[in-house]
């Protein structure tokens, strides 16, 4: 079984990072994805903890909460 988390965040990179450190100190195992959905004027910048992080960070136009998290259900491949 995969476990799919999904972050959505709006322009707020340091909670991002909190999030992103989060999951990678208390999520034990490898069955699991962490899929961000980024709305911003522009993407998070590069960070260490981006490129270690097990999972996937898209950037996009949405139209609120609802419409970010199913963008981001639709590409997860979690059960």
């Amino acid at each position: 079984m995969l476990l799919s988390i999904i972050t959505v965040v709006k322009d707020d990179r340091e909670a991002l990072l909190k999030t992103m450190k989060s999951v990678q100190d208390f999520v034990i195992g490898e069955n699991y994805e962490h899929l961000v959905w980024w709305n911003g004027k522009t993407g998070p910048d590069s960070h260490p903890l981006f490129s270690t992080q097990k999972g996937e960070i898209f950037c996009g136009d949405d139209l609120g909460i609802f419409d970010a998290m199913n963008k981001v259900i639709i590409l997860s491949s979690g059960d």
